[in-house]
């Protein structure tokens, strides 16, 4: 009967050794030492930071599209009074008008003759 006992109280404090382990284990991860509580302030300046330019960026992003949708429609306006303009025009007078934007681009001083400037 000696040795029952001797092998339950090893039983015994094998058990009791792995549940203070146990404890401890968890004890520290819950509470870690030496964790400074200036990590969860900056943290939280971080993540307000964060949301800030996120705001931001959708305000800007909101911004563009507007502008976007501006210049789209000004490009169709003015397409569209550069083509009525065209369309009234007689045709040599387009093909002189572009005569003398193509003449002006080259450096020379003439114009066509069908216009009839000096």
């Amino acid at each position: 009967m000696g040795t029952f006992f001797r092998k339950h109280e090893a039983l015994i404090v094998i058990v009791g050794v792995l549940v203070v382990m146990a404890a401890t284990a968890f004890l520290i991860w819950t509470f870690p030492f030496g964790s400074s509580p200036s990590v969860g302030i900056e943290a939280q300046k971080t993540d307000t930071m964060t949301s800030d330019l996120f705001k931001k960026i959708e305000d800007l992003s909101g911004k563009l599209k507007a502008i976007d949708s501006k210049v789209r429609r000004e490009e169709k306006d003015l397409y569209e009074k550069t083509k009525r303009a065209i369309r009234s025009l007689p045709p040599d007078a387009v093909a002189d008008g572009l005569n003398d934007e193509l003449n002006l681009f080259r450096g020379l001083e003439t114009c066509s003759s069908r216009m009839g400037h000096p």
